[in-house]
């Protein structure tokens, strides 16, 4: 999940999403908010109980991974 509004929009659908058995990811870097303190909040707690959280550019190379791995 990338987007604007990390504590509120882009945390709502990305929790919404794990609560109906999706595997999600939120990129860090693709995320933000006003108040910094909030935004890494979110991915702190977004990390220990609805998924991962990671960078576009690890999240890149795991994609890059897994292709040659199929």
């Amino acid at each position: 999940f990338a987007g604007v509004g990390t504590s509120a929009c882009v945390e709502g659908s990305a929790r919404h999403a794990a609560d109906i058995g999706y595997k999600c990811v939120l990129i860090e870097d693709c995320c933000a908010i006003f108040h910094p303190e909030d935004h890494y909040s979110t991915l702190r707690i977004f990390a220990r109980y609805f998924g991962m959280v990671g960078t576009s550019a690890g999240i890149i190379a795991l994609l890059g991974e897994r292709d040659q791995t199929c």
